[in-house]
Order: C-alpha cells, then structure tokens, then sequence
C-alpha cells in the first residue's frame, strides 16, 4: 500500500549517498588497477570488490528508503541481498590475504550461510526477509522521510544473521591473531572497525526486520569506516611502494655507475668478468675476458668453448671447479691453470669465482673474474731456483764450516783401517799365522770402511743440488742422525746434548738433506753461542712432540740468548758472528716454509733462547 506523507526526495540525502558511491566507485578503480599491475595484490582486489558492493549496496538501500509502495520496497529488499553477499565474501577475502589471520573455518562457515540464504533468497518470491510485506511507513530523519517495512518476518531470515555472527567472530580471531603479532595498529583500524560496525549493522537491520524497532535501513553508513580503514591501510601500502620504487631508481641508478666503475677497474686491471649458468652452461663475458681466451664477441659461448683452450692437464681441475658449485656466499674459490694459445704459447691464468642464485628455481650461476698471471709465475720460478742456488751455497758454506768434524769422522775410521792392516802384516808373518785373529782384524776393517764411506755419503747428499725429494720421515731419526753426525764436533766444543724424543712419533712429509740442514745449522749456532760458557755448562736440549696436527721439535740452549726482537736473526744478513754471512737461519726459515711448517725463536726465562720447528703430520698418519 502507499507510503502516506511521502514527499519528494530533497537534496542531501541524495548529496551524501551520490558522494558515497563515488568514492567507493573511485576506490574500486584505483585498487582494480592496481591488482590488474600486479595480480599477487590480492588484498587490493578484494578490496574493490567491497567498494563495488558497498556503491551498489548504497544505491540499493536509497531505493528501498525512497520506496512508497510495498511492491517497490519488497523488490529492492529482494535485490540488497546480492551486494551484502559479495561485500562479507570480500571482507573474508581481504582479511585472509592482507592480514593474514583468523581461523579460515570460520570465514568459510561465514560465506557458506550466506550463500544459502542468497540462494533462499533468489529461490523466493517475497524474498529471505519477510514472508509477506503488510505496509511500508515513514520515519521522519532530519526532516527526510524514510521509509520503513511492516511485516511478517521470514524464519529463514536468522540464516542470514547467523552468516554475520560468524563473520564477526571470524574477523575477532583475526585481531587477536594480529595483536599477538603485535601488529596493533592494524588490529584496531581494520579489525576493530569490521567487528565493530557489522554487529551494529548486524543488530539495527535484525531490529528492524523482527519488526522490534522502527528503524530505516542504512547499512551502506555501516560499512562507509570499514572502507575507509581498509582504504587507509592499503594507501599506506601504495605509499610505501612509491618510495620503494624512487629508491628502486637511485638504486638502480648507483648500480649502473658502480657497474662502470668495475669495469673500469676491471680493464685497468687486465681483468676479465664472466658468469657461467651451471644449468645451461651458457657462458656471459666482458670483451676482455673473451679476448683472453680467443673467443668471438658476435656469437654466444659455453663452457666448452673455453676448456678447449686449456691445458689438458689443467682441463679436469677447471671443469671441476666450474661444475663444482665453489665458494658458496661470502667464502670465493680460486683456481690457477694453464692455457695454450693458438702459437702454442703457455700462459698462467688465474679465476676467482663465487656461486649465487641466478633467480630461478633451482638454477644456480657461477660468476667470477680471471686475470693473467703469467709474468707472476714467471717471477716465482725465478725466485724459486735462486732459492734453490742460495741453498746450495748455503749447503756448501755449512760442509765448510763442518769440514773439522768431517776431518775428525774421517780420520777414525782410517787410522783404525791403518792400525789393523799393519797388526794383520804382523800375524801373517808368523809360523803358523793365527787366522781367527786376522778374521776378526778384517771384519773391524770392513766396519772402519763402512763408516767412512757413510761419512762421505752424507757429505754427498749435503752438497748435491737438485729438486726437492720428500718422503714420510720420522723426526726422531733425523734428530739422531744429525747428533751422531755432528758427534765429534759436539766433542770437541764440550757441548752435551740432551734428547727428549716423543714415542710414537707420527711421520712428516720432508726431504731429508734440507731438513738435516736446518737442524745441523740451529745446532752449530747453540754450539757457537755457548762459546763463552765454562766447560760443563754447554747443554743443548732437543724435545719432540706433536700440537695442533703438527709434528714440533725445540732446541734450546743456554747461550747469550736472542736480540730484543727475535725475529731479526731470521732476516737476511743479519749476524751476531764476525765472519758470518747471516744468511743461515733465513734459509732455514725458507725450508721450513717450503715444507709448509713453521720456524720461530724466543727468548729463554733465565738465559739462552729456543727455537721452535713445526711441521705437519702425514695425511691419515694419525
């Protein structure tokens, strides 16, 4: 039946719902076109599809308020239901993806009920909220009329409601979530406005439907904080990724120039840059790279390419190295080989590269630079065979020093050889000769001559030049041999040496003559700086032991001890002996470093110094 004193529709109302519905319309641009950008922005086209319903959820609600017949109101009310739909499936959606909390149940329970009663409602004549309309009357707001239903309620119509309930506790356990995050901000601008605004909704449209109070129908106002508290998270967000992207372009911008400078730096450096993508083995290199290794610059490379170049018996290492995903994060691996150009010319190179994530799943790139090191390896085999000289003159300089011992070694042995051939010549001239005493004469003969010719040999292998020959060895013999071979020298000097040897010594890796070099020139200096000491307070201790993986030895004496900075006596002609040539212990600290070991001295609590010898112990000795 008409609605009685209705009049015409004056201007704000129309003003306030037309404004509403243009910005929630103009909110559902922006964010549509910002999901339509980017389409794992979820949360933003939830959140048009809310501005959407709640512009047509607005439109719907003006004609319902407007209705002056019962046949108008009821369609209207009949059509509203499609937009609350679509605005509570937006609303889960939205707090799902943006926020990230609440119990998906709970949400589902929420959009499920609420479409069944979308389903009730299309399915029935009169529509889910009233079973019959008996009237439609006017509220007077504001000096509007606004028109409100009398009715027989719908049963079905608590269908609805519970969807709401459920909605409200679907988005309550998302604020508790959000608020043990600590994320309170969001907890109460977007959950406390949904939670707070559709119970209210939720109460004046159930007390108006139930026929309980006179109350218009303006859920749109309801709704009109929670788009604004979504809209004012989201523009946050929009904000935030504007600042991102202008530091995005100064950052791109410093990266292009810092690119520049490195491959400035890099051609001032002889320096070539590649990457290989260890998935495709597709190569990428700066032209001088390329050059390097004589490739085109107007076609793409692989790895193959490059190993085609390489020495063929470096080509195993590279591959390796290359395929072998090296130096993970901020440890790089480097490698050296060899390569042969097209004139059959060797050249040293040298490749330093680091594994990164190439941005794909599962593919990994290999990055690095290479240089030319030719004249460097160069360099070092230079330096290595005057190393190798000096350590022959140093050799021969020691023998020389040695060559009164040597003398003193020599001479037992023959003046033994000398006393038991002229005590055979005696015995063989007697009638009959004693055969069992001239026997034994030639068995000490024989010894005598086995002695001097061990003598000779070692003095043979201390002067013989050549490449280094290591070998396990056990440091205990070394140390035994070198004493007995200085015996006579230490004799004479009335210096005692005193062994405390480790059982079970693990072997070292050594060449035996170098090593017997160090320790016969250590030695001769303890000798020498105990010149000064009374006869009886000469003592050379020797001790080995192992520490740390490493086989160590200590020889300390009681001489006139170390300069005030140890490590002087270990620089090249440095010497406390007026006719030294210093040049003794820097060779011996040379050998020692050869053999991948340690040599350092210090000084003695009371008196004397020791010095101290490390080398490591032969893999898989221990």
């Amino acid at each position: 039946m008409p609605c009685p004193g209705a009049t015409p529709l004056v201007i704000w109302p129309l003003a306030l719902w037309l404004t509403i519905t243009t910005a929630c319309l103009t909110l559902a641009v922006v964010h549509a076109h910002v999901w339509f950008r980017n389409r794992r922005a979820v949360a933003n086209a939830a959140f048009a599809v809310l501005a959407v319903s709640v512009a047509a959820l607005g439109y719907t609600e003006l004609r319902i308020v407007r209705a002056t017949t019962v046949a108008e109101y009821g369609r209207w009310i009949w059509h509203l239901q499609l937009p609350v739909w679509s605005a509570l499936v937006a609303i889960v959606w939205f707090v799902r993806h943006y926020l990230h909390a609440g119990r998906p149940w709970l949400g589902w329970t929420a959009i499920a009920l609420r479409t069944v009663a979308l389903v009730v409602n299309a399915f029935s004549s009169s529509g889910i909220i009233f079973l019959e309309i008996v009237s439609v009357e006017p509220v007077t707001i504001l000096g509007e009329p606004f028109a409100v239903a009398q009715g027989v309620p719908n049963p079905w119509m608590a269908l609805a409601h519970l969807s709401l309930l459920f909605l409200i506790l679907f988005v309550a356990d998302a604020v508790r979530d959000l608020w043990r995050r600590g994320e309170r901000r969001r907890a109460i601008t977007i959950g406390g406005s949904i939670v707070v605004f559709i119970t209210v909704g939720t109460m004046t449209a159930a007390l108006s439907f139930w026929g309980v109070a006179r109350i218009p129908l303006v859920v749109m106002l309801l709704f009109i904080p929670i788009v604004v508290a979504m809209s004012f998270e989201l523009s946050r967000d929009l904000i935030r990724s504007a600042r991102l992207a202008a530091d995005l372009d100064v950052k791109t911008g410093e990266l292009r120039e810092s690119e520049q400078k490195l491959a400035l730096a890099a051609d001032a450096a002889n320096a070539g840059l590649w990457s290989i993508d260890n998935t495709t083995g597709r190569l990428w290199a700066t032209p001088r790279a390329l050059d390097m290794f004589a490739l085109a610059h107007d076609r793409e490379h692989g790895l193959d390419d490059v190993l085609r170049l390489i020495h063929p018996d470096d080509q195993d290492r590279v591959r390796a190295f290359a395929e072998g995903a090296p130096g993970r994060g901020d440890t790089p691996a480097s490698i050296e080989y060899r390569v042969v150009d097209a004139g059959g010319a060797v050249r040293w190179y040298a490749s330093h590269g680091r594994t990164q994530d190439s941005g794909a799943p599962g593919r990994m790139g290999l990055m690095g630079v290479t240089i030319d090191i030719t004249d460097r390896k160069r360099a070092e085999d230079e330096t290595a065979s005057q190393r190798v000289e000096l350590e022959h003159l140093a050799r021969v300089a020691t023998v020389t020093e040695l060559s009164g011992a040597l003398a003193h070694e020599l001479n037992q042995p023959l003046a033994i050889i000398m006393s038991n051939a002229e005590a055979a010549q005696q015995l063989l001239e007697r009638s009959p000769p004693d055969l069992s005493e001239i026997r034994a004469i030639l068995g000490d003969i024989v010894a005598a001559d086995e002695r001097a010719g061990e003598v000779i040999r070692r003095l043979r292998n201390l002067l013989k030049r050549g490449e280094p020959n290591r070998q396990p060895l056990l440091l205990n013999e070394v140390v035994r041999d070198v004493v007995q071979f200085m015996r006579a020298d230490l004799v004479r000097r009335g210096v005692v040496v005193k062994l405390a040897l480790a059982a079970d010594l693990p072997p070292v890796l050594a060449d035996r003559v170098p090593l017997e070099q160090v320790l016969l020139n250590i030695v001769g200096n303890a000798c020498d700086a105990m010149a000064g000491n009374a006869f009886g307070d000469r003592v050379i201790g020797i001790a080995t032991g192992t520490a740390a993986g490493m086989v160590s030895l200590r020889i300390h004496d009681a001489g006139c001890g170390l300069p005030a900075e140890p490590e002087r006596v270990f620089a090249p002609f440095f010497t406390t002996k007026e006719q030294g040539l210093g040049l003794g212990l820097a060779i011996c600290r040379s050998i020692i470093s050869m053999h991948a070991g340690k040599l350092w001295a210090e000084p003695n609590a009371d008196r004397g110094a020791t010095f101290h010898l490390s080398l490591p112990i032969v893999t898989g000795a221990q």
